[in-house]
């Protein structure tokens, strides 16, 4: 039963698999199976998510099954859960299958300066609707707090024909977006859409087929994406700045360098970090070494932290327009420096004008 993706299975395939009801019984009993409701099972090393979304009668979609997916994910505090239109009622009344209570349950720092779309709104022409429910008021478990638990995560439904079978809880990488692109801004559903591209997980053209029944202004997202991009921050500040009028260069090849994420104009390096927490001796050492070879070149590098982006990016974007109006992001025009730096400069990509 050791799926792919989690460790979830019907109690069909755990019998086609070898096993009889009286070991699956058995399993259960002594706490290696985990049992989800009726017919299906879990591990206990199955994401908690995951197994939430099969225990509530659906799968994981949106930015929940993303972050499963290994796509790179930005931070959310609802549980996406895919149901059946169809679907009558929800099974589940404890938001989570029984576990050990030392479970930690991880939260955001603090909130992104990023927020949801409304997703109480049904869209006919996708088949597909959301609906934000809160732990307080739907499945939840109402006996948690007095038990000293932390409360569960609140739900966001997505009603919707998906084309996932329930067999891992993780809807596939096509219906995950196509959700995403419905309950999110524009820009976060663009980073998952850059994060799936860059991983070869799926092509642009397949997901122009699979979107083509969306309203317009959930497609948008499509054209503004670039699979060439390495991590989300990289593509919020792609994206912010670029709305901008900004001109914006994207994985530019440096020579005695490599690539660098952004150059904003023509010297003007921008370096994004990935992660929450990015450290490492080693790491940090050839950053700076990168950084006093673009120095040398001519270059202005500056490296923008995952908090910088996420979580202050007011601030940031005040320092980086700075050195734009000062024009200092471009050559100067009789530098000799600035021509020898300019031409050992390979760009993939521009865009903007400024």
């Amino acid at each position: 039963m050791n799926t792919s993706r989690g460790h979830i299975a019907s109690r069909k395939a755990l019998l086609a698999f070898g096993m009889t009801h009286h070991s699956i019984a058995r399993a259960v009993a002594r706490g290696e199976l985990l049992r989800l409701r009726r017919g299906w099972y879990a591990t206990p090393l199955t994401s908690p998510s995951a197994m939430r979304a099969v225990t509530v009668g659906g799968v994981t979609t949106s930015l929940s099954a993303t972050e499963l997916l290994g796509l790179w994910t930005p931070p959310d505090s609802a549980l996406h859960v895919a149901v059946p239109s169809n679907a009558s009622r929800l099974r589940a009344a404890a938001p989570y299958p029984r576990r050990p209570r030392s479970t930690p349950q991880s939260t955001p720092r603090s909130t992104p300066q990023s927020t949801p779309r409304s997703t109480s709104r049904s869209t006919p022409q996708s088949r597909s609707r959301s609906t934000a429910l809160t732990a307080s008021t739907s499945h939840s478990d109402t006996g948690a707090e007095s038990r000293g638990e932390s409360a569960p995560t609140p739900l966001c439904l997505h009603w919707r024909n998906h084309r996932s079978s329930p067999r891992d809880g993780v809807a596939s990488v096509i219906d995950a977006l196509i959700d995403a692109v419905q309950c999110q801004p524009e820009e976060y559903s663009v980073v998952v859409i850059d994060s799936a591209l860059n991983k070869g997980l799926v092509t642009l053209r397949q997901l122009e087929a699979a979107f083509e029944r969306l309203p317009r202004r959930y497609t948008r997202a499509l054209g503004r994406a670039d699979g060439r991009s390495q991590s989300g921050t990289e593509t919020l500040v792609r994206l912010r700045l670029r709305a901008l009028g900004i001109r914006v260069s994207l994985q530019v090849r440096v020579s005695g360098v490599g690539y660098v994420d952004l150059i904003v104009g023509d010297r003007f390096v921008l370096e994004c970090d990935s992660r929450r927490f990015h450290t490492g001796h080693e790491r940090y050492h050839g950053d700076r070494l990168r950084d006093r070879e673009l120095i040398r070149l001519g270059y202005l590098p500056m490296r923008l932290t995952y908090e910088m982006i996420m979580f202050d990016w007011p601030e940031t974007l005040e320092t980086i327009l700075s050195r734009v109006r000062r024009r200092e992001h471009l050559w100067p025009r009789r530098s000799k420096t600035g021509k020898t730096a300019a031409r050992r400069t390979k760009t993939r990509d521009e865009d903007g004008s400024s």
